[in-house]
């Protein structure tokens, strides 16, 4: 009886959690690809369609850095985060967080840049190289170009890690780094005053793209009608350009299994643990 009890009470305390999760504002974080003003512009209308669309509440969360989100995330304290492909990995293993929706046409590609004007035409001539990073942890724009350096290319490169996508391009443009880590995604959304600077090295294969995934503590419904307010909204003409500048080309439903062949570049080594 007492057994049976105390099963009755813990699913009491789960379902208690999950229904005053719908109640609550929930929050919402975002990988910092771009800076905090460029982030708020582009996700504060996305948060609002929703809103309207779903009856929850929903607030921005703005982390300084990308391991200050990467702590946040793994540690459970978003109820929806936007992350890159490792970081879906990581956040399910660590969290338990399952992914929602992805770009469904658009995949991730890592890139390394460098000068347009730069003698640098391979690869192999990074070796020993400064490259800028945004993160230890970017997947495209880090994880994978230093797997392959060293696995594909047998070469060295030094790492600086300069805190986002925005900033790898700025140190690239101004000589500050001889190259710099990034994906397609960031590269594209450049104003042509920096991309016209820069041109793509190298370009790794391409992954599927980042998700939104959600907590595991938000029930099903909670689950079921946000995935369905954000496909929804990429089907009607205003949400799919709010959708277009995170960018999302095309939403789509995304699973876990999306992201398990990222298991195949054995990213470990570079990754660093927060």
């Amino acid at each position: 009886m007492t057994k049976l009890l105390s099963i009755a009470l813990l699913f009491s305390f789960v379902l208690t959690v999950q229904v005053k999760a719908e109640e609550m504002t929930l929050k919402v974080g975002v990988v910092p690809q771009f800076n905090p003003g460029r982030i708020a512009a582009i996700w504060k209308p996305i948060l609002a369609m929703l809103e309207a669309e779903t009856g929850y509440k929903f607030t921005l969360s703005l982390a300084k850095d990308i391991p200050t989100f990467e702590k946040d995330l793994y540690e459970g304290k978003y109820h929806l985060a936007y992350m890159n492909p490792y970081h879906m990995l990581m956040a399910n293993k660590k969290a338990g967080y399952a992914p929602l929706i992805k770009d469904s046409v658009k995949k991730l590609s890592g890139i390394i840049v460098v000068r347009k004007e730069s003698s640098i035409q391979t690869v192999s001539e990074l070796d020993g190289q400064t490259i800028a990073y945004p993160s230890p942890n970017a997947l495209g724009a880090t994880l994978l170009p230093r797997a392959l350096f060293k696995r594909q290319y047998h070469i060295n490169p030094r790492p600086s890690f300069v805190q986002s996508h925005d900033s790898v391009y700025l140190n690239v443009a101004t000589g500050l780094a001889v190259a710099g880590g990034g994906v397609l995604k960031t590269f594209n959304a450049l104003p042509d005053d920096i991309k016209g600077r820069l041109r793509v090295l190298f370009k790794t294969p391409s992954v599927a793209s980042h998700p939104i995934a959600i907590h595991p503590a938000l029930n099903k419904v909670t689950k079921d009608n946000i995935t369905n307010a954000l496909l929804k909204m990429g089907e009607s003409k205003s949400g799919a350009l709010l959708l277009s500048r995170v960018p999302i080309k095309k939403v789509g439903k995304a699973n876990l299994s999306d992201y398990l062949p990222l298991h195949d570049f054995a990213l470990e080594e570079f990754a660093v643990e927060g």
